[in-house]
Parts: structure tokens; C-alpha cells; sequence
């Protein structure tokens, strides 16, 4: 033990005799952040400080630093003595514990699913006695580092032109203020709510004790936003598309504006235009509201949209108004035909709820809803008790009641490209019943549902999904749909600069004695993104089961704040077109590969390009597909109370909007 220990002392005395010979840092902010990898060393005035990832440390004003370089950050034996849970001998593993330690310096590092609450726990119950705001460049900038800076001249431009979100929108997304005591679940979901506020990039919250007064601490609020504004295109072919312009986070204030023109050849007139403006947060009650305007050839619709979700645990009240006239076509199949059948309709939906807490801050609630929808319709075509339900008006009730425990992990490289992402973990229990009155019948309705999520050492995170809904009359089940979903994240695997992660989705449905015959379940995932070479009419049937499997590897290719991942995959799907299984069953294989492209600076969703080898297709396709798509990958389920919504089928004509 005597040689470990002069070992380490010896390492250290050698570090801090070279540092002699390089000028201290002394920090000037009264909070600041300073990025530091793999092939560097940090030192304090009596810290040591290696990582084996890309990592950042919070220093207090006044604190003093040196960085050099790290000697022995080729050798992965020496790296490998750093991961506490993996150490090859006891001389490295003492070695790591005497010379290498944390305090006074936080570090955070995200690649695999760690509690977001656990790093404020040791301060809980803290008075916080000041809130400071620090917002990096919105190009290049990055939270990990306030001190850098763009530099290129791409980079320094569109950070002129880009108007950062004001300071007192950001106030305004915090639930906690000066004077509150530190409750560690509350502070890590206000740093998600930051987050996902659809104008910032990333966000963190960091808690620095006041060294005058041992009960209290400082917050500092690192912000990065989005580059707000931008052209986008929703492109079905040349003879289909509609282009828009937005700003996500209009003049700074947090407020989102899009203009659409809308092309469709062979209508008249064959343009459209389409307007939305919406509010994020109102008046620091978590409030939105949105306007909708549309004028395209036979389509129109206006419409109103107030909501309050429950985003946090300590939120108690949520609801919300939809109010929306539609004028709109739809086609309706007839036998071997299908003719197009005009409709209109003024829409009234409204819902609120009730969240109470379940034992001490635990992050576990009851929470009750009730909702009251109604149609009307202006225009339709003939109805009658065995025909056009679609058309019907309608009036529905339901009520919901859940048992929830949600938090969150913070982890990254799951579905983006480097940022924080929050990963919900718990469960929830939700039993639903209501009843809905048309003009010929009074059904009643029942559903239930479980949602669990959780990750484990091994294989990773899972979440599991189960759900029933069924409306009832004298004689039968009506839309009765049965859905079942697995999902497995894998672990975060560092291959040198590359990063590899496995995704396995496994994803059943079932729907019986449905009203409206274009209730489907569907084969989508990748096959709705293939383009050319696939005829996705037969993906379609009463019943359905998909397994993915897919691998995605992070490349540290970077080219004007592009980043790139490489997916490999493979797809299988069965589905059913009659109500016996197996007697109609159809089985559909793939295998590709893509190419993922994201810019998380700006608003632009993750554009995906790859081809497809179909091992089995429907008869009238090709075999090679082309995947063309434009939408950010997210979890299917969270573990959120809301609005009671019906039990749907994945194509399913709503008459309700969300």
C-alpha cells in the first residue's frame, strides 16, 4: 500500500511541477463552465481530474485552472483503470482513488441513463439565493463550454442574425425562483422544460454552493437556442408539395410563425396558403395557445387551441379548449369504388384534469380528466345506421383516471446527435370509461392501459406498453383494439471516436368489428419512408405485428455543425386482412441501411437517406426501395397525464384533432 501511495504522490508532484511552468486561469465569471476530453488533463489547485469521454467542469469565480496535455491518453489500459466498475488491477484502482477525484468540481456526463434528479439531491433543501442566466452562441456554441465562441465566418454571421430568446422568456419557463429551497425533482424538470421548449437546443441547471453561507446556493441557467428561422418543404412529388417559411422563436419572445403555400396540380385553383401562429408559454402558466388559418382549393379550416399540459409533478391543474371549423374531402370507398365526398363540420373539444400526489415527493400522482367533445356537421352526405359513420354527428364523454410515476433520465446519443435528452422512467396505470350519443346510437366506451419504463445494466432501457379500448352495445364489442409494444434501447458502446447503440421494437395490433372500414393497422415504420419500389397498399389489415431490429453507429463526421449516423437494419412484419389470423396473413422482410444528417442548431429535423433490399414485398413491388425522410425518431409512449383520447388503430379517420 506504501508503494501505491508514493506512486500517486509521485504522478501528482510530477503534474504540478509542469504546471509551474504554465500561467494559472483565474475565472472572471461569476460562473463558468470549461470543456475538457480525453486527451487533456485538468488541474486545480488540489484536484487531478481525468475522463475517459467528453466532459466539462463548473467553476466558481475566482477559481483557478491549468490544462495540459494527457500523456496517457493513448493507452487504453490507463483509461480502462478510470471506470470505477471496470478496473484491471488494484494498483490502478488505489491509484484512481487517492490522486483522481471529483469535488469541488461538477462534472456531468450523459451517455447512458443516469437519474436527472441525482445530482441536486445533496443540496436539497438549500435556500437558492441568486439566478443567473448564461446563453452561448446559437452556431458553435456550446453549453459544455461558455468560453467558446464561433469562430468561423459562417458561424459568426448567423449568430449576428440570429435574435437570442429573451432573458425574461427563460425567466418565464422557470418554476422556481430566488428564495425557493432546492427540491431536487423540480429543478431536474425545469431543466427539461427548458429543453423542450421547441426554440432552445439544450439547456442545463447548475447549483453552486455560497461560501459565506453554508444553506445557501447560486443557480446558473446555461441556455443554447435554436436557430429559429428557415425554409422547410413537405414534398409528396412535384405535383404535391407545400413550402413554408417559420420562425420558431419570433423577434425572441418565444412565439412561433409559419406561412405555408401549398401546390396540388390538377385542382383549381392549384395553390394554397396556410397560416399558423402559436404561444408557448403564457404569462408563466405553462399555457399555449394556437391559431390555425387555411384557404386551399376545397379544403378550409379555422381553429383555436388553448392547452395546459401537466408537465410537471407539482403541477395540479390541466386542460385545455379546441375549437375548429373544417371544410374538407374525403374519399369514401363503395364496393370496388371510391368517390370523393365533400364535407363540413364545426368542432367543439374540451378537457380538464386534476393531478393530486400520492406519498412524500416521490414524483407519483392520481390524477382525474373528464373531457366533452362535439361535431356538428354542415355539409355531408346521406347517413344512415349502417353507412358514412365518419359523417355522423357526434357527442362523447370520457373520463380518465391514472396512478403515475414519472421521472426522467438524462442520457444522449439515443435519438439526437449530442444533446441532453430526457428518457422517462416509471409507470402508469390508466383506466378510462365514457359513453358517445350519435343519431342513432348511445355507446359506452371502456379502455385501459399500462405503460412501464425502466433501464436496466442489461440489455438497457425498456419500455413496455399495453393497451385495451372497446365501445359496447346490446349485442357486441364495436371497435374493439387490442395494442402491445416492446422497446429496447441498448447501452452506449464507445468504439475510439465512433459511439454504437441497438434499438429492438417489437409492436402488435389488433382492431375487431370496426365502424369505418379505413380503420387499419399498419406495417409503418421505415416502409412509410421508402419513396419508390414498394406498394404499401398491402401493408394494411386488421392485424399487425413488426420486429426491428437496428443498429445505429454515431460518427464523429462533422461538416458546418452537420453531424452524421450511420443506421443498419432489418424489418419484419405480418399482417392480417380478415378476421381469421392465418388464414390471410401476409409476411413482409427488409434489410437496408441509412444515412442520418441533423444540424441540432437549427430547427430542421433529421433528414434520413438510405435504400432498402426487400427479402419479401407485396407482389407489385420492386426489390429496392429508396428511404427519403425529414422527422425526428422519439419514443412512441411517455408516461404523461393529459387529455383522455381514444383507443386508435394506426389509420384511423378522426373526427376529433388533437
Amino acid at each position: 500500500m506504501q508503494a501505491h501511495k508514493f506512486l500517486a504522490f509521485l504522478i501528482l508532484l510530477l503534474l504540478n511541477l509542469h504546471a509551474q511552468s504554465q500561467k494559472w486561469i483565474i475565472v472572471e465569471k461569476d460562473l463558468d463552465s470549461v470543456n475538457f476530453n480525453p486527451t487533456q488533463i485538468l488541474i486545480t489547485r488540489d484536484t487531478v481530474l481525468f475522463s475517459a469521454t467528453d466532459t466539462f467542469a463548473v467553476f466558481n469565480k475566482g477559481d483557478r485552472y491549468r490544462i495540459k496535455e494527457n500523456p496517457y491518453s493513448k493507452s487504453v489500459t490507463f483509461y480502462d483503470s478510470l471506470q470505477l466498475k471496470s478496473y484491471r488491477n488494484r494498483i490502478t484502482k488505489e491509484l484512481y482513488g487517492l490522486v483522481i477525484r471529483s469535488t469541488p468540481i461538477k462534472v456531468r456526463d450523459t451517455s447512458n441513463f443516469d437519474k436527472s434528479e441525482l445530482e441536486y439531491v445533496r443540496y436539497k433543501g438549500y435556500k437558492i439565493r441568486d439566478i443567473r442566466l448564461i446563453k452561448v452562441d446559437v452556431l458553435e456554441g456550446t453549453i459544455n463550454d461558455t468560453s467558446v465562441i464561433a469562430k468561423s465566418f459562417a458561424g459568426k454571421r448567423a449568430n449576428d442574425v440570429h435574435l437570442n430568446t429573451r432573458d425574461y422568456v427563460i425567466f418565464n419557463n422557470l418554476a422556481i425562483k430566488e428564495g425557493d429551497l432546492v427540491d431536487p425533482l423540480k429543478l431536474a424538470d425545469n431543466e427539461r422544460i427548458l429543453r423542450n421548449s421547441p426554440y432552445i437546443e439544450d439547456a442545463r441547471i447548475y447549483i453552486s454552493p455560497v461560501e459565506s453561507d453554508s444553506n445557501m446556493v447560486d443557480l446558473l441557467v446555461i441556455t443554447k437556442d435554436k436557430f429559429s428561422f428557415g425554409i422547410g418543404l413537405n414534398y409528396n412529388g412535384l405535383n404535391n408539395f407545400s413550402l413554408f417559411l417559420y420562425d420558431k422563436n419570433f423577434i425572441g419572445i418565444g412565439h412561433e410563425m409559419r406561412h405555408y403555400l401549398i401546390y396540388r396540380t390538377g385542382y383549381n385553383p392549384q395553390y394554397g396558403y396556410a397560416f399558423r401562429y402559436s404561444v408557448n408559454n403564457i404569462q408563466n402558466t405553462f399555457t399555449s395557445a394556437q391559431f390555425d388559418y387555411e384557404n386551399s382549393w376545397n379544403r378550409g379550416f379555422i381553429g383555436l387551441k388553448i392547452n395546459k399540459d401537466f408537465l410537471t409533478q407539482q403541477t395540479k391543474y390541466g386542460g385545455g379548449v379546441n375549437i375548429y371549423q373544417i371544410a374538407d374531402t374525403r374519399t369514401t370507398s363503395y364496393g370496388d369504388s371510391a368517390i370523393i365526398v365533400p364535407f363540413k363540420t364545426f368542432n367543439q373539444d374540451y378537457w380538464i384534469g386534476r393531478a393530486f400526489p400520492v406519498g412524500s415527493n416521490n414524483g407519483t400522482t392520481f390524477n382525474a380528466s373528464i373531457r366533452f367533445a362535439n361535431a356538428n356537421f354542415i355539409n355531408r352526405p346521406i347517413v344512415t345506421k349502417d353507412s358514412n359513420y365518419f359523417y355522423r354527428d357526434q357527442r362523447m364523454v370520457l373520463t380518465s383516471f391514472s396512478l403515475i410515476q414519472r421521472k426522467y433520465y438524462h442520457s444522449n446519443l439515443v435519438f439526437g446527435f449530442g444533446i441532453t435528452e430526457d428518457i422517462p422512467y416509471g409507470y402508469k396505470f390508466n383506466f378510462m370509461f365514457g359513453f358517445e350519443k350519435d343519431q342513432f346510437v348511445n355507446r359506452p366506451y371502456f379502455s385501459g392501459s399500462i405503460t412501464y419504463g425502466k433501464h436496466f445494466n442489461f440489455p438497457g432501457y425498456l419500455q413496455l406498453n399495453a393497451e385495451y379500448g372497446s365501445f359496447y352495445t346490446s349485442d357486441k364489442a364495436q371497435e374493439e383494439v387490442i395494442k402491445f409494444r416492446l422497446l429496447n434501447i441498448g447501452n452506449l458502446h464507445r468504439l475510439n471516436r465512433y459511439s454504437m447503440r441497438t434499438f429492438f421494437d417489437v409492436d402488435f395490433q389488433s382492431g375487431k368489428n370496426m365502424s369505418d372500414p379505413d380503420s387499419k393497422a399498419v406495417i409503418n415504420g421505415r416502409w412509410t419512408s421508402l419513396v419508390s419500389g414498394l406498394d404499401k397498399t398491402e401493408l394494411r389489415g386488421n392485424q399487425k405485428t413488426t420486429v426491428n431490429f437496428e443498429n445505429v453507429l454515431f460518427t464523429p463526421w462533422y461538416l458546418l455543425g452537420f453531424k452524421f449516423a450511420i443506421s443498419t437494419y432489418v424489418d419484419m412484419g405480418w399482417v392480417t386482412r380478415n378476421k381469421i389470423v392465418g388464414k390471410n396473413t401476409s409476411f413482409y422482410a427488409s434489410v437496408g441501411t441509412s444515412l442520418r444528417i441533423k444540424n441540432e442548431s437549427w430547427i430542421f429535423e433529421t433528414i434520413t437517406l438510405g435504400f432498402a433490399y426487400f427479402v419479401r414485398a407485396p407482389e407489385d413491388s420492386g426489390r429496392f426501395g429508396y428511404i427519403l425522410d425529414g422527422s425526428d425518431p422519439h419514443l412512441s409512449k411517455n408516461l404523461n397525464p393529459g387529455k383522455p383520447e381514444i383507443v386508435n388503430m394506426d389509420q384511423s379517420p378522426r373526427l376529433f384533432l388533437d
